[in-house]
C-alpha cells in the first residue's frame, strides 16, 4: 500500500465515523433525503424500498430491516456487519455504493 493510498484510507475511515457521530450527536443539524428508488430495487444480493418515508432493505432474502438514515445521502446497517449505503443516479442509472468498516475497509459497486 502507497503512503497515498494510506492517507485517503484514513480519510474514508474518519469520514465513515463522523457520519454516524454526526447523527447521533446533532440529529436535528443533519438533512434527511431518501434515495430515487422505484417501488423495490435489487442490486444483487441486496434489496431496497421506502416505507413510510424510511428506507429498508434486504439482503440475501434475509427479513427487512430499517436502514439508519445518516443525512447526506447515506444509509446505515448498524447489525454485526455493519455497512454504509449511499446511491448514485448517473444518466437515469441508479448504482449502489457499499462500505464496509471492519478489519478490511472495502467499497463495492452495483
Amino acid at each position: 500500500m502507497t503512503k497515498l493510498q494510506a492517507n485517503e484510507d484514513a480519510i474514508n475511515n474518519l469520514q465513515w465515523v463522523k457520519r454516524i457521530a454526526a447523527v447521533k450527536a446533532q440529529p436535528q443539524e443533519i438533512v434527511f433525503t431518501l434515495p430515487p428508488l422505484a417501488e423495490r430495487q435489487r442490486f444483487e444480493e441486496f434489496e431496497f424500498e421506502i416505507r413510510a418515508n424510511e428506507l429498508w432493505m434486504s439482503f440475501r432474502h434475509l427479513p427487512w430491516v430499517e436502514l439508519i438514515n445518516l443525512g447526506g445521502g447515506y444509509y446505515f446497517d448498524d447489525r454485526s456487519i455493519q455497512r454504509q449505503y449511499s446511491f448514485k443516479d448517473t444518466n437515469g442509472t441508479l448504482t449502489l455504493l457499499v462500505s464496509q468498516e471492519g478489519h478490511h475497509r472495502h467499497k463495492r459497486i452495483y
